[in-house]
């Protein structure tokens, strides 16, 4: 029995096939079709990943020690890059602004390669570490181990819509 391979080059336009020779697919649905399943799947990995930074940025804003409220209205999430930012403002609008950072990074899924939570106190490595009697575990590393569990919770709420 004669064994033959098949080559399939895509090189736009319609299909061609030489006898004996390599398949051309020239196909420009098919390259289409190729590009909406990449930036599908972009999407999808942004929405979840979105989904989880803000599920992750509300536990440590909620497990963060409060007495004025200024640490934990210091917390920020940023799409591919941390600021420099501060509020003095203690009523939680930064909670409002995560939703809007992620918010704005489903609309254009390819232009965000990470998400970043951060707060800019001086302070906050040392309640972090312990300087407070109401989150001696800290805040940060207590709900940073849950990450996996989080993601992957919104990764299959994400594969579930069509």
């Amino acid at each position: 029995t004669e064994r033959r391979e098949y080559h399939i080059h895509h090189t736009g336009g319609k299909m061609k096939f030489k006898r004996g020779g390599d398949l051309w697919f020239q196909d420009l649905k098919f390259q289409k079709q190729l590009e909406e399943f990449g930036m599908r799947s972009q999407r999808r990995m942004v929405e979840a990943t979105g989904n989880a930074i803000l599920k992750l940025h509300e536990n440590i804003v909620v497990d963060t020690p409060v007495d004025t409220g200024a640490a934990a209205s210091n917390w920020f999430i940023g799409a591919n890059k941390a600021s420099d930012k501060t509020t003095d403002d203690t009523s939680l609008q930064n909670v409002v602004e995560a939703h809007a950072v992620v918010s704005a990074a489903k609309m254009n899924p390819n232009q965000v390669k990470s998400f970043v939570i951060y707060n800019n106190l001086d302070y906050i490595p040392y309640l972090e570490y312990g300087w407070s009697m109401q989150a001696p575990q800290g805040m940060y590393r207590k709900n940073i181990v849950k990450w996996r569990k989080i993601l992957d919770a919104e990764a299959k709420k994400v594969s579930r819509q069509r």
